[in-house]
């Protein structure tokens, strides 16, 4: 019954500024989801002038960028939930080891496709 009255008490100690930057951060995650591939695309269209669409998709500048603007909005969703300094260290350690495996990733094509 303890356990029961604190779940009740947790639940009612939730501020409604809280709720908020959670519906805010699961849009803004939903929105880079969808909008990162677009941008990606625009941007492989501009260096690939003469690919055709499922080339440009299918290309090494494509899926970098989309999966680097994918983790820099995930980065930013975050930061709205105004976690402590501790998890925010964290999460920015996090990025960090994600932009260098896009990168590696990005370079180690590179060489083996030669696209």
């Amino acid at each position: 019954m303890d356990k029961i009255n604190e779940l009740i008490e947790w639940i009612q100690s939730i501020e409604l500024s809280q709720v908020i930057n959670v519906i805010i951060c699961i849009v803004a995650i939903i929105f880079t989801v969808i909008i990162s591939p677009l941008i990606s695309y625009a941007i492989a269209k501009i260096f690939g002038l003469k690919k055709t669409k499922q080339e440009l998709k299918e290309g090494i500048v494509y899926n970098a960028l989309k999966y680097f603007l994918m983790a820099t909005g995930i980065l930013f969703a975050i930061r709205i939930l105004g976690l402590n300094e501790n998890l925010n260290n964290f999460i920015n350690k996090l990025y960090r080891i994600a932009i260098i495996w896009i990168i590696a990733k990005t370079v180690s094509d590179i060489f083996s496709n030669g696209k």
